[in-house]
């Protein structure tokens, strides 16, 4: 390490740029830029949980972080 936190160019290059995607993935998941999304269905159509959801209605999609444990 340099003075004032700066790296190395060598320790620079050997950051893992998968490992790094992967942090920055997990922090906006847990997060969210944007705490929910407004969808308006364009036709008629039927959740995996058997939920009916008819065309033009508006739903409310929520970003949730779950819990693992």
């Amino acid at each position: 390490m340099r003075p004032h936190g700066q790296l190395t160019e060598s320790a620079a290059a050997s950051l893992s740029v998968p490992l790094v995607r992967q942090v920055i993935n997990e922090t906006l998941r847990l997060y969210p830029p944007v705490p929910f999304n407004l969808r308006t269905a364009v036709k008629d159509d039927v959740l995996p949980n058997g939920y009916f959801v008819p065309a033009g209605m508006l739903m409310t999609l929520a970003r949730v972080a779950g819990c693992v444990g």
